[in-house]
């Protein structure tokens, strides 16, 4: 409640000041004339940024942002370009209200998913599939089975502008805008040859990149033909791994079990959970570790020498503080290694006055490479006294304590991690025709067809059949060294997995494989729809937009390798998806004026819109939206919205044929001992639509006693019922072994197995996790924005600069997930999420003849590790220290223009100057590492250079 109302006192008090200024700003100018009044929302040093007609603004009928119902923020040219991002996706994800989006430095560790390399925009941090990504307002192809768009897909030298509503727009666009819209507007009526090439470098002397992109815009049989080209290249070498000597700011930091913590109830003054740096598995070492017996704490070092196993101070579980170090979140490739191509051809040709047709043509290529963590083996390997590879030193101390057997744990460091590699191609074809019938009405109608192909490679995974039969090894009657069954596996190469360095490279290709698998994304979209006039009111006229549509989604899997289909490697281990939906919609919006030129109404209008979907994969189901602006002066502008919104399931909720990984599981049975145990994503074909219910309110101020200024308050709140979603395996694992979610029992399959070094009859063995319609998702939250422009020449007579100033924040009040059935969780705060309190990007750009100096500030907020931990039998839990620190990043660059006719431009920009490191984020997770690389900058400071022409 009191979020709330701190919400309506703000959101009040912005609306009485603005009044009360402008009041008094009018009472000192009424001389100024009715026309001077009526201009000054389209005057240019009056707009926030730069005065455009949006194409999409949260609806169909075009308007300016600024007085658009559903707010709409623009990213301009001149935005675009100051940025020095060489990606269009990098631009966009500046803006505060994109959180969590996959990016080149998250979705590594994940190597059974295929995300490497990767750009999915997320609004909010809903996830990419609640937002549409849009150019020009069309779809575009997905290139991923969950229905989302790569977005290094989209050249970004074609995009004029990028027009970001923050809000539910699927009333006027379809499924998938519960979140908003992203729309790339292009530059359709661009004339010349522009061209950049570009590269860059951190200051670590890593993650190098560079790359080129070329346009060009031309007009040909007598003006009819306008022809648009543009393509570009990127390349980025990546990180390997996160070497700690030059990134001294990791510290391997989890969370482990106190071991003086009994219950909630019990000891309620102690925390369950302590934080301890250089935490280490104390079941694995690179070369081995003997974990049971009298042997125990024997490891196998370089070349196989014997060496003491130093354990930590405190162990709990299978986990240690202190000790020997070794940690798995050093050996993920910390920014994926990317390489991306896309070209865009367009030409529209204007058949006569009121006839146009158009073409347009979108290829994108991305490469993405990634490495993950060791496929360690925690403890659950047997090896027998007989093992052929086994130093005679440990054999004769095996027969002096009488045992023939010994657990082995190891990191396989002779192998390493597994390598994704990952391809995707896509191209797009569209064609259409507008134009108008006369009395402002206009016509549009296009059908397009696209295609993407995926082709998904996990390299140098383990073969878990063969590696288990590789290590089992023994002597041949020849004295050679043979894998026992080699008589049932004849092609069988035996491994010595005793030390670092000791395994042969014929092993090697014998454990190891690629799992692999290549799928076929189509969608094909037609639409028409027709929009004009429909009356004059005493307000002005009603405008509104019909039309029909009708679209096709369809994926198919064409191959998948045969360990794969039989589970047979450590992670990957794909399955056929194969699938498809149609979607018939009819939708129609309006525009009413109701007001105009009143006392304290100087106008008022109502837009509404309405969409009818029928899916064949879920049913009929219907979206509106209704939106209210109202000006009582000139100068405010108070809106709000209320909208129904919609996701349909996608192709992979509905039919994924999943893959298979080996994941790290705390089993709570045992004192949450840490064990390795497959687990099967699938998808499921019983889903229904989750549904959305949004509204907002918020005010615009655009004083004309202070031209150029502007700003806005806007209050969001979002709730989606029958959310989509996989719950997290620990989380299933939990809950059903509070009895919390009897359900997901059937979801986790107990068996023989080794839990902490020690055999058990009823140890996890395996899990399967999909999507589900979870009970609801709540948001709540407003955005802030200010701009203001000012030639200084207004200021200082013969200054001829101009100042730009912007700022955009968000902030969080409430991101709740409620299962139901008493799970509950308020994530807004959470800095190992992606929604903190609050997100700022304050930039500000001044220009004085040739030159212009940019400066970005980028704000994360302070938060803690989670709002809420639990006990299975005792509700809450707490840990000793549950902050996270924020962290404030400041971006700086120069343009200089060379007076050449070419209109040459160099520039040069240091991103995080400070080189500002990012906060520690503990995790219980031993995998996990102990950063959060979806809101915090894991690179540092990063140096960027190059040369612009236009001509």
């Amino acid at each position: 409640m009191t979020g709330r109302k701190n919400t309506a006192w703000m959101g009040a008090s912005f609306v009485v000041l603005a009044l009360a200024l402008s009041l008094s700003s009018h009472a000192n100018a009424q001389s100024a004339s009715e026309s001077d009044m009526k201009s000054a929302d389209t005057d240019q040093e009056s707009a926030p940024i730069e005065p455009v007609e949006l194409i999409v603004t949260g609806s169909r009928i075009v308007r300016n942002g600024f007085t658009a119902p559903t707010p709409t923020t623009v990213f301009s040219q001149e935005d675009i370009r100051a940025t020095a991002l060489p990606n269009i996706a990098d631009v966009a994800n500046q803006l505060p209200q994109l959180q969590g989006s996959a990016t080149p430095s998250t979705g590594n560790g994940g190597t059974s998913q295929g995300a490497s390399g990767q750009n999915i925009l997320n609004l909010r941090g809903l996830g990419g599939q609640r937002a549409l990504v849009l150019i020009d307002g069309r779809r575009v192809v997905p290139t991923v089975a969950s229905g989302v768009t790569d977005a290094n897909n989209i050249p970004g030298q074609a995009v004029t502008r990028i027009d970001v509503v923050t809000g539910g727009a699927s009333a006027a666009y379809g499924s998938d805008a519960v979140a908003g819209v992203v729309n790339f507007v292009l530059d359709k009526e661009f004339t010349g040859l522009k061209g950049e090439m570009n590269g860059g470098i951190s200051s670590r002397n890593d993650n190098a990149s560079r790359g080129l992109a070329l346009t060009y815009g031309g007009r040909f049989l007598n003006n009819r033909l306008h022809v648009l080209l543009s393509g570009e290249w990127q390349k980025t070498d990546g990180i390997d791994h996160l070497d700690t000597s030059k990134r001294s700011w990791y510290t391997g930091t989890r969370l482990l079990p106190n071991s003086a913590f009994v219950s909630r109830t019990a000891t309620p003054n102690v925390p369950a959970l302590l934080t301890f740096n250089n935490v280490n598995h104390s079941l694995a070492a690179p070369g081995g570790l003997i974990t049971s017996g009298p042997l125990k704490g024997t490891q196998f070092g370089v070349g196989g020498q014997l060496l003491p196993f130093s354990y930590g101070s405190y162990i709990a579980g299978s986990l240690m503080a202190g000790g020997q170090f070794e940690d798995s979140g050093t050996e993920s490739q910390l920014v994926s290694q990317v390489d991306f191509a896309n070209f865009l051809g367009r030409a529209d040709y204007e058949i006569n006055d009121r006839i146009s047709l158009f073409a347009q043509f979108l290829y994108g290529y991305s490469r993405g490479r990634g490495k993950g963590a060791n496929q360690r083996k925690f403890g659950t390997l047997t090896i027998q006294k007989t093992n052929a590879y086994l130093p005679q030193s440990i054999v004769d101390a095996m027969t002096l304590n009488n045992v023939t057997s010994f657990g082995f744990g190891t990191n396989v460091e002779d192998i390493g991690g597994a390598q994704q590699d990952n391809k995707r191609r896509s191209k797009q074809a569209t064609i259409g025709l507008n134009g108008s019938l006369g009395n402002n009405w206009k016509w549009d109608v296009y059908y397009q067809f696209g295609r993407s192909d995926l082709d998904i490679k996990l390299n140098n995974v383990i073969n878990k059949s063969n590696y288990t039969r590789a290590i089992d090894a023994v002597f041949a009657s020849n004295g050679g060294i043979v894998c026992r069954n080699v008589a049932t596996f004849p092609n069988c190469v035996p491994l010595n997995p005793f030390g670092v360095g000791v395994a042969s490279p014929q092993a090697l290709a014998y454990i190891t494989g690629t799992a692999a698998t290549r799928m076929q994304l189509t969608q094909q979209v037609a639409e028409a729809s027709l929009s004009g006039d429909i009356a004059d009111l005493w307000a002005g006229p009603i405008s509104a937009t019909v039309g029909a549509g009708w679209r096709k989604e369809d994926v198919a899997t064409s191959y998948v390798d045969n360990v794969s289909l039989a589970s047979g490697w450590f992670a990957g281990n794909y399955k056929p998806t194969n699938g498809s939906y149609n979607v018939k919609e009819l939708f129609g919006e309006a525009v009413v004026p109701l007001a105009k030129d009143f006392v304290l109404a100087h106008s008022l209008e109502l837009n509404a819109a309405v969409r009818r979907t029928d899916y064949s994969s879920s049913g009929i189901v219907t979206t509106w939206k209704v939106g209210v602006n109202y000006r009582p002066i000139p100068d405010v502008l108070i809106r709000a919205t209320r909208s129904r919104d919609i996701r349909a399931p996608g192709l992979n909720d509905l039919y994924s044929g999943g893959s298979v990984n080996t994941a790290p599981i705390l089993d709570p049975r045992y004192s949450n001992a840490s064990v390795s145990i497959p687990n099967s994503n699938v998808g499921n074909p019983n889903l229904k639509p989750e549904g959305a219910s949004s509204w907002g309110v918020g005010a615009v101020y655009q004083p004309s006693w202070l031209r150029g200024f502007s700003a806005s308050v806007d209050y969001y709140n979002i709730k989606v019922r029958d959310a989509i979603a996989s719950p997290g395996t620990q989380n299933i694992v939990n809950l059903c072994e509070a009895g919390v979610r009897p359900d997901y029992c059937a979801l986790v399959t107990r068996g023989t197995g080794v839990v902490g070094g020690v055999l058990r009859n009823d140890a996890i063995v395996s899990t399967i996790t999909g999507p589900v319609n979870l009970a609801s998702l709540e948001l709540k939250g407003y955005d802030i924005e200010l701009g203001y422009r000012k030639n200084l020449a207004d200021w200082v007579p013969g200054w001829d600069a101009n100042l730009s100033l912007r700022a955009l924040g968000t902030r969080v009040l409430k991101n709740v997930t409620d299962d139901g059935v008493g799970s509950r969780h308020d994530a807004a705060g959470e800095n190992r999420g992606s929604t903190p309190r609050w997100r700022w990007n304050v930039s500000a750009l001044y220009n004085q003849n040739r030159v212009t100096l940019s400066a970005t500030w980028r704000l994360i907020s302070s938060g803690v590790l989670s709002t809420s931990f639990y006990d299975n039998a005792a509700g809450p839990l707490t840990v000793d220290n549950n902050y996270v620190a924020g962290a404030s990043y400041v971006d700086a660059g120069i343009n200089y223009k060379i007076p050449t006719r070419g209109g040459l431009e160099v520039y040069f920009r240091v991103s995080n100057l400070f080189d500002k490191s990012p906060p520690i984020v503990a995790s219980q997770n031993f995998l996990a590492p102990s950063f959060n690389p979806s809101l915090f900058d894991v690179v540092g400071r990063y140096f960027r250079a190059g040369v612009r022409f236009k001509i």
